[in-house]
């Protein structure tokens, strides 16, 4: 009995810090309370607006710390640093699985700055990195342990499912067109690296990622209808 009390809580342990990966269910929670936009260039090209919905109601601090960013309402803080998205790099980019932002400190993605003067812990890890075009934001100590993960302003966007993801980072939105999630996969397909470094060898060639900027972003009013793009089988047209 000792030993099937110890195995189990092994098991547990291991499930719960995502050491083996747990497939979760998003949709009950994928409930658009703000719609915001990413205005998006890649290489100095013609920029794409992408339209993202938050799920406010299953995570109200980050949604917040996000939607703020992207108005940049917020303006300066105690740091003197610019809290808005609005001109900052995609710095880095892997090969089908993810790209990443929110470098407002402008190092890499090493560190980011929040609203809220500090990091901050999420409040919950229920959403899953299901597939394309999901939001989340990366802990900052990637080593830490569950209880003290904390976040700031980097962010990613997946390219794929990332089990590997789920109670290591917070997802709390979703891009909301198909045509627009494939638009961000397709670009992780041909300028990506798996390593997601900004500079890489491919083959003979010394390689560095072309410039990602974010050329606007903003808060967008809801039409009603955002949670019933995510999950039609699940929501109607202008019930939420």
């Amino acid at each position: 009995m000792l030993l099937f009390i110890t195995i189990f809580a092994i098991i547990t342990q291991i499930i719960a810090y995502g050491i083996v990966p747990l497939e979760k269910i998003n949709a009950p929670l994928e409930i658009v309370t703000h719609k915001v936009f990413l205005d998006i260039s890649f290489d100095h090209s013609p920029s794409k607006r992408i339209h993202i919905g938050l799920f406010g109601k299953a995570m109200p601090k980050m949604v917040e710390n996000f939607r703020a960013l992207c108005t940049g309402e917020k303006g300066i803080s105690k740091n003197n640093i610019t809290l808005h998205l609005k001109g900052t790099k995609f710095s880095r980019l892997q090969r089908y699985s993810w790209i990443e932002g929110g470098d407002l400190l402008d190092n890499e993605c090493e560190e980011g700055e929040s609203i809220y003067d500090a990091p901050f812990y999420a409040e919950n890890y229920d959403l899953g990195h299901n597939g394309v075009g999901y939001l989340a934001m990366r802990s900052g100590n990637r080593s830490a342990t569950f209880k003290t993960k904390t976040f700031t302003s980097i962010f990613y966007i997946t390219a794929r499912k990332l089990d590997q993801f789920n109670n290591i980072n917070a997802v709390f939105g979703r891009i909301l067109y198909e045509e627009e999630r494939n638009w961000i996969r397709n670009h992780t397909r041909y300028l990506g690296n798996e390593h997601g470094e900004r500079h890489f060898i491919r083959g003979d060639f010394h390689l560095i990622l072309p410039d990602i900027i974010i050329t606007d972003s903003g808060e967008l009013p809801l039409d009603g209808n955002e949670s019933y793009l995510l999950n039609p089988d699940l929501h109607k047209k202008d019930d939420l």
